[in-house]
């Protein structure tokens, strides 16, 4: 009875409380979203580090982390894959030889971390092959022994990269917004070649002022980037016996997952070519990668496999990278602190709203308490009025929140354009994808109710100590 009751006083004063509902639903709905957008970066950084850098787990010699000392490694990388790979828990696992070097091209030098791998297993557990950029070669296959993957940022950095206008680049470029004015000029420059990323922005800046260069070369360098494939690499470094080793590499392939840093500072080559390089035994591995079926259950896996080989290193992901798991929590506690502040600035308009029912309905609370009605009843309509109105606002705001999160998720946010290379230089993707899940409905639900309860203690304290004689006086 007391809910319809509340529910029919609400809308006495339709204007009054659709004005109410729709703040309370615009907040919600800016604040969900913002949520989404915030949690859906962590999560993407999270899903990159596991599916390009990270696995699950890994398992390392006592002390190999400490200094990536090359003389850290296991015999037998294989027999201890096929054991771990008997696990109910384990998906995929992996293997990596690792190596501290320089890498060499044409006078440039960079120093990488030089990772031999495994093809076939590499794949099951890395996403790297899905990696690949446009017209940037292919994976590293079995057959090819003197091939080597590199990052697009490490390419940049060893020059082995141009920038051409060529008749794609010219066809990727008509389908962004640029003016046909532009796009005139760039056909004029049909396969010219710009040697550097320098180079390219001079150019944009004699047909567009600096602010719209800055903001252009972007779209133009990712359209009109080619890369030098087949081109050779060395490397040197010291292997098992302390000596100074090396070889000779064609690039085969050039990927990009979205963090520089990674990029800038990984190659990959055939692990056997490179046990042979840095006098390790024939099937030595540094690392063995692990991915899981359930992550839910990646401490229960790692305690069985801490079990079978204790005289090893087992960690986790989040062991590996505590950063991420940090980023993560720190991004659901702000996001409950940005609702509650949102949450908190709306209640200022409820408890408005509400005093202003309460005057207006002074005549009829005293009646009300005249023929026998318990303040404390009073006091509980008055409340789920208040919850009501609430809740209204905020569900019209979830869900419209849940419409515009699901409509932008499947392509996601791009901005690239804009903060495309900053996002890469701090490892996230610069097409954001909007996440929420229950966790953090549930946790709106109760801040809801919570806003909807304290807002409502004033304006009922206010009626209760209404006179029931002045009240009816009232006009």
């Amino acid at each position: 009875m007391i809910f319809q009751i509340a529910w029919k006083n609400i809308w006495r004063s339709r204007i009054r409380s659709l004005v109410v509902i729709v703040a309370v639903a615009l907040g919600m709905f800016g604040g969900i979203y913002t949520v989404a957008v915030m949690l859906g970066m962590a999560d993407q950084r999270v899903q990159m580090a596991l599916g390009n850098e990270l696995g699950h787990l890994q398992i390392y010699q006592p002390g190999y982390r400490d200094n990536n000392d090359i003389l850290h490694f296991f015999n037998d990388a294989d027999s201890m894959i096929n054991r771990i790979e008997t696990i109910e828990n384990v998906a995929h696992v992996t293997h990596r030889v690792r190596v501290q070097a320089m890498a060499n091209s044409a006078g440039y030098t960079s120093g990488v971390i030089l990772s031999g791998i495994n093809p076939e297993k590499e794949v099951q557990v890395f996403n790297l092959k899905d990696k690949i950029c446009v017209d940037g070669g292919e994976f590293l296959t079995n057959d090819n022994t003197r091939g080597v993957l590199i990052g697009r940022k490490l390419a940049e950095n060893l020059r082995l990269v141009y920038y051409e206008f060529s008749e794609s680049a010219l066809s990727n470029l008509e389908e962004l917004n640029f003016s046909d004015e532009i796009i005139s000029i760039f056909k004029t420059k049909k396969d010219e070649v710009f040697r550097s990323e320098k180079e390219l922005k001079e150019f944009l800046m004699t047909i567009m002022d600096e602010e719209k260069a800055n903001t252009a070369i972007y779209k133009v360098e990712n359209a009109t980037i080619k890369f030098k494939l087949r081109n050779k690499i060395r490397f040197q470094f010291q292997d098992a016996r302390g000596d100074l080793s090396g070889g000779m590499y064609r690039v085969a392939g050039v990927y990009q997952t979205g963090n520089n840093m990674y990029d800038a500072s990984n190659a990959f080559v055939l692990d056997d070519v490179l046990v042979k390089q840095a006098s390790l035994p024939e099937r030595a591995a540094h690392e063995i990668i692990i991915r899981l079926k359930d992550s839910d259950l990646i401490d229960e896996t790692k305690a069985q496999i801490s079990d079978i080989y204790s005289d090893t290193e087992t960690k986790t992901w989040i062991e590996m990278e505590p950063m991420l798991k940090t980023m993560n929590d720190m991004m659901w506690v702000f996001s409950l602190f940005f609702i509650a502040i949102i949450l908190f600035a709306l209640s200022f308009g409820i408890i408005n709203t509400m005093l202003m029912a309460i005057l207006e309905r002074t005549r009829e609370i005293g009646m009300l308490m005249a023929v026998g009605m318990s303040r404390k009843r009073i006091f509980n309509m008055i409340m789920t009025e208040t919850i009501m109105l609430t809740a209204t606002g905020a569900v019209a705001g979830m869900i419209l929140g849940s419409i515009v999160i699901a409509a932008t998720a499947s392509n996601g946010i791009d901005l690239s354009a804009m903060y495309g290379d900053g996002l890469a230089e701090m490892g996230f993707s610069a097409v954001l994808t909007p996440v929420i899940g229950a966790r953090e409905y549930l946790m709106i639900v109760a801040l809801v109710l919570a806003t909807g309860i304290l807002a409502s203690i004033y304006p009922a304290r206010k009626a209760l100590k209404l006179n029931p004689v002045a009240a009816l006086r009232a006009e």
